[in-house]
C-alpha cells in the first residue's frame, strides 16, 4: 500500500512532470493535463506524443503572434 500510494502520487503527480516539463519549458500542471488530454484524445500514442508537441507548440505560438502582430 505505501508503495503504490508513494509510487503514484509522489512520482507520476509530482516528480515525472516537474522533471520532463522543465526540461521542455513546461510547468507541471501543464504537463499532467497535457498528458492526461493526450490520453484521451489519441490513447497511449497521444500521451506519448502530447509532451512534446506542447512544448512545441508553447515556443512557437507567441512566436506566431508576435510575428503577426508586427505585420500590422
Amino acid at each position: 500500500v505505501i508503495y503504490l500510494i508513494h509510487n503514484g502520487i509522489t512520482e507520476q503527480f509530482i516528480l515525472y512532470p516537474t522533471v520532463i516539463g522543465e526540461s521542455l519549458g513546461l510547468t507541471a500542471l501543464e504537463t499532467i493535463i497535457v498528458v492526461l488530454l493526450g490520453g484521451i484524445f489519441a490513447g497511449a500514442t497521444g500521451m506519448i506524443l502530447s509532451i512534446p508537441a506542447a512544448s512545441v507548440m508553447k515556443y512557437l505560438v507567441p512566436r506566431i503572434y508576435h510575428y503577426l502582430r508586427a505585420e500590422r
